[in-house]
């Protein structure tokens, strides 16, 4: 997935470090989920669900708000673990997205 924003040239360092960052959130919102902390994990997402538009990533913040409002309707854990999986599918997809862009130098 390429940020919508990717092409602005202002923008393409704060895209890669927020990137960058996506790996390790994902990692916290599993471990939230496991741990079984609905609040924080809450939070987690509507950070993202702010995040992904300003970063060009409006698939992120779909997901997480999809991922947010099912948190605060408490639906099943079923529906809670499918939202989470589309929101981590999103991260991953915006990891992959700016591994294979040749523009984009990652330090080793």
């Amino acid at each position: 997935m390429r940020s919508e924003l990717a092409d602005e040239e202002d923008m393409r360092e704060l895209i890669l470090e927020f990137v960058m960052e996506l790996p390790g959130r994902s990692a916290q919102m599993r471990a939230l989920t496991s741990a079984d902390s609905r609040e924080s994990l809450r939070a987690m997402a509507h950070q993202l669900k702010g995040a992904g538009g300003g970063y060009g990533y409006p698939a992120i913040t779909q997901a997480a708000a999809r991922l947010e409002h099912r948190i605060l309707s408490q639906s099943s854990e079923t529906e809670l673990l499918e939202s989470l999986q589309t929101l981590i599918g999103c991260c991953d997809a915006a990891v992959a997205g700016i591994a294979s862009d040749p523009t984009v130098t990652l330090a080793p």
